[in-house]
């Protein structure tokens, strides 16, 4: 059977890859072309439905919606899509349906949206539970978008502003309903709402109290919390708000402010106690304070209800007090009804009749805050003397170890522990550069000058890739924790990353033998040190730094002209005082201008860098090399007899001028001409030292080059000096 005409070659290989079944129909519905997509999704193959007539192929779908949208497509020759769901087995599926009207019939799309229509479904309940839990809320909705404009308000809403809380972005307006005040009833400026906040400022405002005060006078309390509502991919897109009416809670606070005022105007709570320990008044401070409802507290036992076990045995010396007829005042730790302890101030004074003692009052106020303020004072005032010692240390000396030393013996003052040291990173690996507290166990003679992988130590590598501190409060239970024979005795950690422009350099690590005895709160107080101990190994690392610059030549890496002279001062000045022999050799490479000449000086450069690692790898850790200038060289020699000198400088020389220079494809062969000095001739002055050497160099280059010449060797050479 042909297909139509608009079925080319092309086409079809098109309609034969596509995930959608395809068929077309002509104008009678009878099936001209089935994709393969359309054999797998209505289960037929094309063999046995093409040229039939499509409801005599699938009779199921006749009289359904399928047989009324092409029939219409064909007659009105217009495209048309639909959805719907087919249950007739083995069909059950939502379709989507495009229909195409062409010149002798229609195509036929067919795409199973089973799938994208459930999920439509499942999102629009969803949308459907979450309005009804909105409807349902007591606490007043509102919506605005980024324009202001209301967009939704659930029904406590409308209610709540009689449906007019599109006003609430106004303090107020000429068709006002109400005047939107603060707590004290000062009418709010436009920018104070808490609406107008999260939408013109995007910022959260949670808890506010306010009053709307309507024609009448009449107010009603707020508790409004504002959100600015951010969505992925489009940004700020408008604000929400809860309304939660508070004014029978204000009348209620109201009304405890007046009771409390009129129980003797103590403002504080108050208990009375019989005999037994049961509670027979309390006072509506007593529910502000102790957690519980006045109407509970009534009959219950004060011990259970108040007390905390640990106070018990102080209970019993107010008891004793008390039945003896005096007045007991002083701090007590009570409980709260969720089981947390505090700090109260009391006075327990016995209630008389008739000589009898019937039973106590007790008049007690929080003072959690007080005694927090004087210990957080206190610690403060540690840290700060701590830092200020610290800070002294670093401005007043480069001694680095000095400096770790203060800040090590000032964490103590500040963050108690039984042991601390300081770790400097070094690429991979982590030395321990100070430490306190060890040394009277296995662990500081482990420690001493401890170098080890960084991946050994998980707790370091967790604060090096988080950049963050770390605490852990019981190691026996941690997986960071890797214990060993000598550190088994740590039972709580806190560590610290030392800092510099955002990277790690290094470690300061606090230890105890208690377990839980670090928790987060030691975080702020080693901060600080962190902080110096890493400007301390910051400002070593500079003043190497700069020290080495200033000595160093930056082309052979070995000292410059500067370096040099100070160095050579030091040895000489040292062999001196030991009676020891010095020799100094002042040397150049033979025709070096001919070599810039020809091969540039950035080669040049490099024969001199190759020259000075050639020499300064044959020396001893005593010698001293530097670069004197342009292709002279320095090199002293300490200990050295005259009798031995010529040979070590002979295997020098030979060591420059046996091992060519590989320039690209060109071996360059270089050769070097020495003067020598000594101090049995010259003395311990490095200048006549120089100035001989030098005298005796100018004789070699005179007479031929690529040698060595002592100037004691010179004939006449005491007059030349």
């Amino acid at each position: 059977m042909s297909l139509p005409v608009e079925f080319a070659e092309q086409p079809q290989k098109i309609l034969e890859s596509i995930s959608d079944a395809f068929f077309s129909l002509d104008e009678r519905l009878v099936i001209m072309y089935f994709n393969q997509a359309a054999e797998r999704m209505l289960h037929r193959n094309r063999q046995e439905v093409l040229g039939k007539p499509l409801f005599e192929v699938f009779p199921e779908a006749r009289g359904s919606i399928f047989e009324e949208k092409y029939t219409f497509a064909i007659q009105s020759q217009q495209p048309l899509t639909f959805e719907t769901y087919f249950n007739q087995p083995p069909y059950e599926n939502w379709y989507q349906v495009r229909v195409y009207p062409q010149s002798n019939g229609i195509s036929v799309y067919f795409q199973v949206v089973t799938e994208q229509v459930r999920a439509k479904q499942a999102l629009q309940k969803v949308q459907e539970r979450m309005e009804t839990i909105l409807q349902t809320l007591s606490e007043g909705i509102v919506m605005v978008n980024h324009a202001g404009e209301v967009i939704f308000s659930n029904r406590a809403a409308q209610e709540m502003f009689d449906h007019h809380h599109d006003q609430l972005l106004y303090s107020s307006c000429e068709n006002c309903r109400w005047l939107q005040v603060d707590h004290i009833l000062t009418p709010l400026r436009p920018e104070q709402i808490p609406l107008s906040i999260a939408l013109n400022e995007k910022r959260v405002v949670k808890d506010f109290e306010q009053g709307l005060i309507d024609s009448e006078g009449k107010v009603r309390w707020l508790s409004v919390t504002a959100i600015p509502l951010m969505e992925e991919g489009e940004g700020f897109v408008g604000a929400i708000a809860s309304y939660r009416d508070i004014t029978i809670q204000k009348e209620r606070e109201k009304q405890i402010r007046f009771q409390a005022d009129l129980l003797d105007h103590i403002g504080q709570a108050a208990i009375a106690v019989d005999q037994s320990g049961n509670v027979m008044y309390a006072n509506q401070h007593c529910e502000q304070l102790f957690g519980h409802p006045v109407e509970n507290l009534i009959g219950k036992p004060i011990l259970e209800t108040l007390i905390p076990i640990s106070s018990i045995p102080a209970i019993e010396q107010i008891r004793a007090t008390v039945r003896r007829g005096d007045l007991w005042s002083g701090e007590i730790t009570l409980k709260r009804k969720n089981g947390a302890d505090f700090t109260a101030y009391c006075t327990v004074t016995p209630i008389h009749e008739q000589n009898q003692i019937l039973g106590f009052v007790v008049i007690a106020f929080d003072i959690t805050e007080r005694k927090w303020a004087e210990e957080t004072e206190r610690q403060l005032r540690a840290l700060s003397d701590a830092l200020r010692d610290t800070a002294s240390a670093l401005n007043s000396t480069l001694n680095f170890r000095e400096v770790l030393e203060r800040i090590l013996l000032n964490v103590g003052k500040v963050v108690p522990h039984e042991s601390a040291n300081i770790m400097l990173l070094d690429g991979e690996w982590v030395e321990v550069l100070f430490h306190r507290g060890y040394l009277s166990s296995q662990t500081g003679e482990f420690l001493e000058g401890l170098r080890f992988k960084l991946e050994e130590f998980p707790t370091l590598q967790k604060m090096l890739e988080s950049n963050m501190p770390l605490v852990i409060p019981n190691t026996e239970k941690s997986s960071l924790w890797r214990s060993n024979a000598t550190m088994k005795w740590i039972k709580s950690y806190a560590g610290m990353p030392l800092l510099s422009r955002g990277q790690v350099i290094g470690f300061l690590n606090l230890d105890s033998p208690t377990l839980e005895f670090f928790n987060e709160e030691v975080i702020f107080r080693l901060q600080a040190f962190a902080d110096q101990a890493a400007l301390a190994v910051q400002n070593a690392r500079l003043y190497e730094e700069v020290q080495n610059l200033s000595v160093t030549d930056p082309l052979t890496g070995i000292y410059n002209r500067r370096g040099l002279f100070q160095k050579c001062n030091e040895v000489i000045e040292q062999n001196r005082r030991l009676n020891l022999p010095v020799a100094v050799v002042v040397f150049d490479l033979d025709n070096f201008k001919d070599f810039n000449d020809s091969y540039g000086h950035s080669i040049g450069d490099l024969i001199l860098s190759n020259i000075a690692k050639r020499i300064a790898n044959r020396l001893r850790a005593s010698d001293v090399l530097g670069r004197y200038g342009g292709d002279e060289f320095v090199l002293l020699l300490s200990g050295i007899s005259d009798d031995h000198i010529k040979p070590i400088l002979e295997r020098l020389r030979q060591s420059i001028s046996l091992e060519p220079i590989n320039i690209g494809n060109e071996l360059l062969f270089i050769t070097i001409s020495m003067g020598v000095s000594t101090n049995a001739v010259s003395g311990y002055d490095l200048t006549n030292l120089l100035r001989h050497a030098d005298h005796a160099l100018y004789h070699v280059k005179k007479s031929g080059r690529n040698r060595a010449l002592v100037y004691g060797d010179l004939p006449n050479y005491a007059q030349t000096s």
